[in-house]
Formats: structure tokens, C-alpha cells, sequence
């Protein structure tokens, strides 16, 4: 017998999320043909589900769980619910919105015995959110300062998508210039991971530039340069006085760029391809770029200013560091007080052993890339995967150290089942758009890049889990558009 695919969601309670699966049915309807399912209580929903009601799943649960508590019940129960038989389903969270006409090519990614797609952080990433620990929990004082800045510049905030825009143009413009790309990979490459090495090498490019007028030039090498960078004889090198290197364009630089199909006349300093036509260099500084838009970046405040010097978004993580006496390591998301200390920190082990302690399952690697829940495909062999999942997730609703969450018994349920290497969906079919991902660029048009030098993905299915319906986020403006147009 043919195989049935079926698209199914789960909802119930409060309008918001019942709006949200309406926007997400809409969008699914426009792009696929296949069957869409929605489990539901409806005595609980404030309003209705726009969808037909044959399509619609009533599961009467128990009034002792709160909506919350009903959704996750409904989720991990599906096997209870649906008709298992030759059906393979795709279940997807309600601010789960299709993108294009790929989305149904999702069913190809099924690996038995069930096949889930990766979340945007790792076990011990995830653990603060899942444990009723105190590791996410910041001291008074450092929540009050965040507050105060946060409720201050709120009227700031809608800069952000102004500032973004700008920011994605400039990497458009960049990519007419291959020469720059090809030259960005290879100094990118020298001090990768090494933020304040990069600092540096910004600072010692803006000091020498030869766009700088004759007279600036010879007092920035005498005063600025030569005081802090030394320059290895020979080949164009520079150190800090530590002895780290800044810039190299020696040998080995120029082999980078060969293979990379670039050529430099070392008598006239022009850059040619493998026909010996000239490469253009690139024709702005990114400084130069910003100001034909208005915008000017204060590089120790990390903050955002108009040309004419009016504040458009300021950086309060700076803010805090400069009038108080707590500091951020942005590499670990850390905050530590004056003496060092760890006060917050966005990860910790405390899940782990919450797993070992309560449902004696051992999870040996603390920062395994755990699953996420808002996209999976299932069938009848992934009846007794669900069934633990299930009944995992039902004990850890008495359990006061366990948040009402599913993830926390996903991960236990796939370590107790041995499945920590089953193969994962394609990122495109649960693309997460975190609004706060300190790496990940928005390059329009809906596609996206998580980190510099990676491709970029076009996703079919995007999971929008914070600001959804945000008008000052490019990026849900976008979704909205593309879905309502």
C-alpha cells in the first residue's frame, strides 16, 4: 500500500497561539498539497482554528494540566492520537512557517526509526532553560542595570532593522568585489576566534590607508604605528607588540591568492585574473559605505550614531561594562563582577545529571547538539520512541526540578534509546531565525548565512520562536509578505 503523507500540528488555549497556527496554516496550504492534521482540545481554545473540521483532531485531556502542560501531552502523544497504519507524518510547531513549494520534499529526509531536526544551541547551552536551576538567573543588581538600560533606549530599539539593512547591503556590495572576498578569507582566517586581534587589525588598516592624505599618514607612522606595530623586513608582516600577527602578505598570502585565481604585478601592486585582466579593488571603506547611508559606528561604544553624531542604537551590554563594575565575555556568554567571578552564565551540566538522577539514563557528552522539537517525522516504527518520549515527559511534569518543557525528555529519550548519532534533518527544513544569534546575517530575500565564509540557506521551513510578528524584523516582514502577497 502507497505510503500517506501528512503534515500535523498541535494547539490549544490561549488566541495568540491559535492566531499563530492560522498564519502557519495559511502558509502550508499555499505550498503544499499534502493533508494537514491539527490535534486539539477545543473546549480549551479561545478561538477557532481555521481549517476544516474533519481535519481537526478533538482529544479531550485531563482539566488537571494547564495549556501549556495540554500542548506537550497532545505532542508526544501523537501515536495515541493519529492513525498509524501506512502514514508517515510531519509534525511541526505552530510558529513553524513554510516557505516554498520544498517544503513537502521534507518527507524525504525520514530515517527509521524517527528523525528530528537540530536545535541552535547545545545540551548544556539549553540546560538553565529546561532545569529549575539558579545558573541562568542573574544577581539583582546586573537584571536591574539591564532593565533600566533596556526600558531607557527602548524607543532605540526599532533601529535595529535600519542598522541590519545597512549591514547586509554593505555585504551585497562587497561581493562585486571578489578580490576584497578572496582577501577577507585569507585575513579572516589568520585571526579567527581572536576578537581583539581583529580590533587591532581594523585600527592599524584605518591608520595606514593610503586614501589618507600625505601629512595625516607620516603622523599616524610616526605617532600611532611605529610606537605599537612592528613590520617584519622583507615581506609586508605586522606584529603588535606581543608579537602577534596582525596582517601577512607574504608567501604564503599570495600562494592564498593564486589558488584563488588572483594574480599580483608585485611592480605596479595591481591585482589581475588567470586572463590577465585587471581585478577592480574594492571601491569603499566600509566607514565610507556607512556614512553615504547616514551611519556612523563608534567602534569603543559599539554603538550606532547618525552622521551628524544623533544616537540610533546604542550597545548596552557597554553601557553596563563602562558604569558598573560587571564585565561580558561575548565567546562563552558569561558575565563576571570585578572580581572575576562568574555571576551568569547561559549553559551549565545541571540537566545532565537531572537525566542520570531522575530517569537513570547516562548522557556522556555535556555539550551534545541536541534535537529540537518543532520539526519531526514519524511513522509506525517510531511508536515505541514516542511512547517513552510520552510517558518520560508526563513524570517529569511531577518532578520540581524538571520546567515544563518536552526537550529535556526528548534528549533522555533518544540517549536512553541510543539514537545520540541518528542522522538529522537538513537545516533548511527547521531553520531557526534566532532574532539574538550573535553570528547568524539575514541577506534578504529570505535567506540567511550563520556564520561568515558558510553558504547560505535558503529554508523551506523557518521556525520563528521569538519576535513573531515583529513589523521592525526584516526578516518576519518578510515571511509576512511572501505568505499574505
Amino acid at each position: 500500500m502507497k505510503e500517506q503523507k501528512s503534515f500535523v500540528f498541535v494547539v490549544c488555549g490561549a488566541k495568540e497561539h491559535l492566531d499563530t497556527l492560522n498564519f502557519s496554516l495559511r502558509a502550508l496550504k499555499r505550498f503544499s498539497h499534502f493533508s494537514i492534521l491539527v490535534v486539539t482540545d477545543l473546549k480549551r481554545n479561545e478561538v477557532a482554528i481555521d481549517h476544516p473540521s474533519d481535519q481537526i483532531i478533538d482529544i479531550r485531556v485531563t482539566e488537571s494540566y494547564n495549556h501549556h502542560q495540554a500542548s506537550i501531552y497532545l505532542k508526544t502523544g501523537l501515536h495515541k492520537f493519529l492513525p498509524m497504519g501506512d502514514h508517515l507524518y510531519c509534525y511541526l510547531d505552530t510558529d513553524v512557517v513554510a516557505l516554498n513549494a520544498n517544503v513537502t520534499k521534507v518527507f524525504n529526509q525520514y530515517i527509521t526509526p524517527i528523525t528530528f531536526a537540530t536545535d541552535h544551541c547545545r545540551m548544556n547551552g539549553f540546560s538553565p532553560q529546561a532545569i529549575n536551576c539558579d545558573c541562568a538567573q542573574m544577581p539583582n543588581e546586573l537584571q536591574s542595570l539591564i532593565d533600566s538600560y533596556a526600558s531607557e533606549f527602548k524607543h532605540l530599539m526599532k533601529n535595529q532593522a535600519l542598522v541590519e539593512n545597512v549591514i547586509n547591503q554593505w555585504r551585497l556590495f562587497k561581493k562585486r568585489f571578489p578580490l576584497e572576498q578572496a582577501k577577507n578569507e585569507w585575513f579572516d582566517g589568520l585571526l579567527k576566534d581572536h576578537q581583539e586581534l581583529q580590533t587591532k587589525r581594523a585600527h592599524l588598516l584605518r591608520l595606514t590607508s593610503p586614501k589618507l592624505p600625505r601629512h595625516r599618514l607620516l603622523y599616524n607612522y610616526l605617532f600611532h604605528v611605529f610606537p605599537n606595530y612592528r613590520r617584519s623586513l622583507g615581506i609586508k608582516q605586522w606584529k603588535d607588540l606581543k608579537g602577534n600577527v596582525l596582517l601577512d602578505e607574504g608567501p604564503d598570502y599570495h600562494r592564498f591568492m593564486n589558488e584563488h585565481g588572483f594574480f599580483c604585478n608585485t611592480n605596479t601592486n595591481q591585482w589581475s585574473d588567470a586572463e590577465e585582466r585587471l581585478v577592480p579593488e574594492i571601491t569603499k571603506t566600509y566607514d565610507e559605505f556607512l556614512a553615504d547611508h547616514n551611519l556612523r559606528l563608534n567602534n569603543s561604544e559599539e554603538a550606532w550614531y547618525t552622521a551628524a553624531g544623533e544616537l540610533l542604537l546604542p550597545n548596552i551590554t557597554k553601557l553596563i561594562e563602562r558604569n558598573s563594575t560587571y564585565w561580558y565575555d561575548a565567546a562563552t556568554d558569561t558575565w563576571y563582577d570585578k572580581h572575576n567571578n562568574r555571576v551568569f552564565v547561559n549553559e551549565c551540566n545541571h540537566l545532565k545529571g537531572a537525566i542520570k538522577k531522575d530517569f537513570g539514563v547516562e548522557v556522556t557528552q555535556a555539550d551534545w547538539q541536541h534535537w529540537n522539537g518543532g520539526v519531526f517525522l514519524f511513522d509506525k516504527d517510531s511508536i515505541a520512541f514516542l511512547d517513552t518520549w510520552h510517558k518520560l515527559t508526563l513524570d517529569a511534569f511531577l518532578l520540581p526540578n524538571w520546567k515544563t518543557r518536552d526537550q529535556g525528555t526528548l534528549i533522555t529519550t533518544v540517549w536512553k534509546f541510543g539514537l545520540q548519532n541518528q542522522p538529522t534533518l537538513a537545516s533548511q527544513f527547521n531553520f531557526i531565525a534566532d532574532y539574538y544569534h550573535p553570528t547568524m546575517t539575514y541577506e534578504g530575500d529570505l535567506t540567511f548565512r550563520v556564520k561568515d565564509g558558510e553558504p547560505t540557506i535558503s529554508p523551506s521551513l523557518i521556525h520563528i520562536y521569538h519576535h513573531w510578528g515583529d513589523k521592525d524584523w526584516a526578516v518576519w516582514n518578510d515571511v509576512e509578505n511572501r505568505i499574505l502577497s
